[in-house]
């Protein structure tokens, strides 16, 4: 079986794909990108609601946990190391 992005698409996430595309899953027709999202909760200790917070009317909880639960489910997806804290020298 070949598995395309539309096999890892939900209601909230899409992986927008074509010239000029990153091909990083996202929040559908929102844009902040999954990485961004579950970063902030790896490595911040956010929560939810905080980002939820943060993001204000642009996002709702169900797509944040959308997101949450993309990552966890696909983490091989997610750059994590881009929103990484940089490690003191």
């Amino acid at each position: 079986m070949v598995r395309t992005t539309a096999d890892l698409q939900n209601e909230f996430i899409e992986i927008p794909t074509g010239p000029g595309k990153h091909h990083e899953p996202m929040i559908r027709g929102k844009g902040p990108k999954v990485c961004l999202i579950a970063s902030h909760v790896k490595y911040y200790g956010k929560t939810p609601e905080e980002l939820q917070e943060f993001w204000g009317v642009s996002l709702t909880l169900d797509e944040v946990q959308a997101a949450l639960d993309f990552a966890e489910k696909y983490p091989y997806l997610i750059d994590w190391e881009r929103y990484a804290p940089e490690e003191d020298d």
